[in-house]
């Protein structure tokens, strides 16, 4: 089931902005994510689409049918919240039966449709027991399920996997992935993980201040981001800003910075840059290897290593005054603590911003 925002705001009644003039379409059966720091507005954009909140401006459109003043009971949506909503007293199988039972189905079927979906989640065990005797994860996959046995056209996901310790999250994420592709129905989830977004979704909307800022696939959104605030918002460790100027050398480019100089072959770019336009310099932490001194781009001496067993976060001071900056190697190359090292930035992975409004130039 297709479902499309258009020039959505949402402002409370105390002023607030949540949600400024958003157009998104999600498309029949895909996983939309909505990703960005607290307060953005993903929670309100799922709850406009759900029909909790009322927009102040703009349509909602469900399958082509403008739905904005329609109360939820009749948008055929099924809405997971961060806090499972599960009825302490009731057991599993009465939880999961309980919105067919409010909608008059008969009896055989509502344990027909029950058993399949706690078979599919594999939580038959579980369903003559009270919430309270179960963990946390066991909670999410009931609260998935009672979602599931409507059979609803589309899935509202607010936050569902916030509430569990990190190896649980990864695996529900997977039991999440893979259900998706069995129902093929449309998805929309909200996290404030960017590793889950990245992981989880066809496509991420990016939002800021109710607003979005970009909305792509996942690796397009990681290679191309549209400026500084998806750049530093995507992608973990975030990526390295550095303050450059860039100069039409050639068929390429020189990018000077503190203590740095790169000579790039961002042929397309050398006849549009203005040298006396202030930019930023972009650069994963993964797109910088170590090399002899002398050897690179950069030298820098080691300030902090976080190993994470299978490689390490390593932070540096670029000398000469340079910036800090941070990069991650392979476990058999971590240096020494107080270590100078040589810093070779990878050519294809660079990126240039405006350093005024934080646009992409690349």
């Amino acid at each position: 089931m297709p479902i499309a925002l258009e020039q959505v705001t949402k402002i409370f009644a105390n002023g607030r902005v949540a949600v400024r003039d958003l157009t998104l379409e999600i498309a029949d059966g895909e996983l939309l994510v909505l990703v960005g720091p607290s307060g953005c507005g993903k929670s309100t954009v799922l709850r406009l689409i759900a029909g909790l909140e009322t927009p102040t401006s703009g349509r909602i459109v469900i399958d082509g049918r403008d739905m904005t003043g329609v109360p939820p009971n009749e948008r055929d949506l099924a809405m997971v919240f961060q806090s499972y909503a599960l009825y302490p007293h009731k057991t599993v199988a009465d939880n999961l039966g309980f919105g067919l039972r409010m909608r008059g189905v008969d009896r055989a079927a509502i344990a027909s449709r029950v058993g399949a979906v706690a078979a599919a989640l594999q939580i038959e065990p579980l369903l003559d027991l009270k919430p309270a005797q179960l963990s946390g994860g066991q909670r999410q996959r009931v609260a998935l399920g009672r979602a599931i046995v409507r059979e609803p056209r589309a899935f509202l996901l607010d936050e569902p996997l916030s509430n569990l310790d990190p190896q649980l999250r990864v695996d529900t994420r997977a039991e999440l992935s893979q259900l998706h592709r069995r129902l093929r129905a449309t998805m929309i989830h909200v996290t404030h993980d960017q590793e889950e977004a990245m992981t989880l979704g066809d496509r991420i909307a990016v939002l800021r201040d109710g607003a979005a800022e970009q909305v792509a696939p996942p690796l397009e959104m990681y290679q191309r981001p549209r400026n500084t605030f998806v750049a530093t918002f995507v992608g973990s460790p975030k990526m390295n800003l550095f303050d450059v100027t860039a100069v039409a050398r050639g068929r390429g480019l020189t990018i000077s910075g503190s203590g740095f100089s790169i000579e790039s072959e961002m042929e397309a770019l050398s006849g549009s840059i203005d040298p006396r336009v202030p930019l930023l310099l972009g650069v994963r932490a993964r797109d910088v290897d170590l090399v002899k001194q002398g050897y690179g781009d950069a030298i820098a001496q080691v300030t902090l290593i976080e190993p994470l067993g299978h490689e390490a976060i390593v932070r540096a001071g670029i000398t000469s005054g340079g910036p800090d900056i941070t990069i991650v190697v392979n476990a058999d190359e971590v240096p020494g603590s107080g270590e100078t090292i040589g810093l070779k930035f990878r050519r294809d992975r660079l990126h240039l911003f405006r350093a005024d409004d934080g646009t992409s130039v690349t």
